[in-house]
């Protein structure tokens, strides 16, 4: 389901009016309409800020299946329109009833309170409500359920849905391409070009199986692999596999752009980790998707020759026999991707995945009072 926002206009010209402005899809003619705005002189209707109006024979000829296929579009708007507001009334329910549960949240900042409505709708939207990260129903409560989940609970437990997603990385199976799907050359600057011009035919959205995220592949996006480590060959053969890493990735985290003056457009980086073979070697990416007005672009990926579950294991505090000095961790060189993969929760989680009811009451307790 899309919910569309509008807005109304009050002025024009720096007058005040009470009309709402609407906007038509224009239709390709190479003979004039009578239908357009009025900014010609010549044409019928007021020269100020209203539209010229239809003359009878225009409007009375409109073809029926055009009426028809409009009415259509209004009462399917009016059906959205309706399945919006339903979806709204139960999250409030839903967040009325975890009031009453938890004395946290009776006295809840309007912040919090947001927070909490946020996860819900959310939750509720992508189908993961009241379910752990295995898939299975949660052991938790509806006011439990959505505390593990916030900034705060995270802030004092650690980041435990990371945990999961890591385990769920670890468990995912690599990517595999030959190596050979772009046209390679001695001469470095013209395997760069095979490989930008392989990328061409990718111009498309992709959706990634893991969070349901639509991603657009562009020209920028391919450019800004190719802009880093294009002296190692399989950065340049990496690029024939950016669909499937967009579709096969696991998400790690996001981040917040902090370099506005750089990229205005852009509110936030998710990342995402995946393994990658490349005739047979093994590889991590790291890619990058750049959260902007329009949707989801691909930004950036890199790689790191090391497999992403030895990767993990030496990251890892509890995996018996790695020593962190001699861990083959140091050998890479993207810290980013090493920082993305370190999770700060020491505390046990459930055979579900999820904080213990006597974690969750411990912080209650110390943060509740």
């Amino acid at each position: 389901m899309v919910i569309h926002r509008a807005s109304i206009r009050l002025t024009w010209d720096n007058k005040s009016k009470t009309r709402l402005l609407t906007a038509f899809e224009k239709k390709e003619t190479s003979e004039p309409t009578i239908s357009s705005t009025d900014v010609e002189s010549n044409l019928k209707g007021k020269q100020d800020d209203t539209a010229t109006l239809l003359s009878s024979d225009v409007s009375g000829s409109k073809d029926k299946k055009e009426v028809v296929e409009s009415q259509d579009k209004d009462k399917n708007f009016g059906v959205a329109v309706s399945e919006a507001d339903k979806a709204v009334s139960e999250v409030r329910e839903d967040i009325s009833s975890i009031y009453e549960e938890s004395r946290m949240y009776r006295k809840a900042s309007d912040t919090e309170s947001r927070e909490a409505e946020e996860i819900v709708f959310r939750a509720k939207a992508d189908g993961s409500y009241m379910k752990a990260p295995n898939g299975e129903a949660t052991k938790l409560s509806k006011s439990q359920w959505v505390q593990v989940r916030t900034r705060a609970f995270k802030d004092w437990f650690g980041d435990w849905e990371k945990v999961s997603r890591i385990e769920k990385l670890r468990n995912s199976a690599p990517i595999e391409i030959s190596g050979r799907e772009i046209e390679p050359s001695e001469d470095l600057k013209q395997y760069k070009k095979n490989a930008l011009d392989y990328g061409k035919k990718f111009r498309s959205f992709y959706k990634n199986k893991d969070t349901g995220a639509s991603v657009y592949i562009g020209k920028s996006g391919v450019k800004a692999v190719l802009n880093h480590d294009y002296k190692d060959v399989e950065q340049l053969q990496s690029i024939a596999s950016i669909p499937q890493i967009i579709e096969n990735s696991r998400y790690i985290e996001s981040r917040e752009n902090t370099d506005l003056g750089k990229h205005k457009d852009v509110s936030e980086y998710h990342y995402y980790v995946c393994g990658l073979k490349i005739d047979g070697v093994d590889y991590t990416v790291r890619a990058v998707i750049a959260e902007q007005p329009n949707g989801n672009c691909y930004y950036d990926h890199k790689l790191s020759k090391i497999e992403k579950g030895k990767l993990l294991d030496s990251l890892s505090r509890t995996t018996p026999g790695i020593n962190q000095k001699e861990s083959s961790s140091t050998d890479v060189k993207d810290t980013k991707l090493v920082s993305l993969l370190q999770v700060n929760s020491s505390k046990l989680l459930d055979s579900n995945g999820e904080p213990k009811a006597e974690d969750i009451s411990k912080f209650e307790s110390e943060k509740g009072d």
